[in-house]
């Protein structure tokens, strides 16, 4: 059905055209390891206070209870009838401190509790790349899948490094973190 699809391809703005497919793709997730860039076509909202875990916690259908810090959780909040608003990503950086990756409707959901004045927190967020024209700083999400996952990194530094005239800092190829 999506190969075929009258539609044709979605260019998303602000990044390169792909040169392959979405069968490609998951068969690099499933069998090797693929390397995305999550860069531009999520909003990330940062939530931190005293109360950023009680607040995140009240939103969602998942418990908090062993969420420690420098980890990653999927988000489901719903509403108080019990109806998933979306979801979301949620890392955890520090004991009050917490990253979510996501789409729009979710942040907004968030940013509505928070509004509301009973939780003590600051949020910051960063919408997508095309809901901010001008702007393009943005830190850059790149996470590595698949069951090779933890050398796409290195293989790619190692053929840059193959280039004609190219003259390598160190022998030594830093070793990815993953979440």
């Amino acid at each position: 059905m999506l190969r075929n699809s009258r539609i044709g391809m979605y260019v998303y703005p602000v990044v390169a055209s792909e040169f392959t497919n979405w069968r490609d793709e998951q068969r690099a997730w499933r069998e090797t390891a693929v390397l995305y860039d999550q860069s531009h076509h999520m909003d990330e909202l940062v939530v931190e206070g005293p109360d950023a875990a009680r607040l995140l916690e009240g939103l969602a259908i998942n418990s908090f209870a062993n969420f420690g810090t420098n980890r990653a959780k999927h988000f489901v909040p719903v509403s108080p009838q019990g109806y998933v608003i979306g979801d979301m990503i949620c890392f955890r950086e520090q004991e009050n401190r917490f990253i979510l990756v996501g789409r729009s409707p979710t942040a907004n959901w968030i940013e509505y509790n928070a509004s509301l004045g009973k939780h003590n927190v600051k949020l910051n967020r960063d919408p997508r790349s095309p809901s901010r024209p001008g702007r393009t700083s943005r830190p850059k999400r790149r996470p590595a899948a698949g069951p090779t996952a933890i050398g796409p990194r290195r293989g790619a530094r190692r053929a840059r490094d193959r280039r004609p005239g190219h003259r390598p800092r160190s022998n030594r190829t830093p070793r990815p973190s993953i979440s």
